[in-house]
């Protein structure tokens, strides 16, 4: 019994359910949406920041 509840465990630790991995895709796809505005922000900074080092 003790063998088995130890497996089970072990098991169920690495089992990961099909809505938890969609979950996880969708959070990751929107971290990647966040830090691509991000950058796009800060490319919009440096272009301003040399247009008035230009001027």
């Amino acid at each position: 019994m003790r063998l088995r509840r130890a497996v089970r465990a072990r098991i169920d630790a690495r089992y990961v359910t099909k809505a938890d991995h969609l979950r996880d895709i969708r959070d990751t796809l929107w971290e990647v949406q966040m830090l691509r505005r991000e950058v796009v922000a800060m490319r919009r900074e440096l272009d301003r920041l040399r247009d008035l080092k230009t001027v």
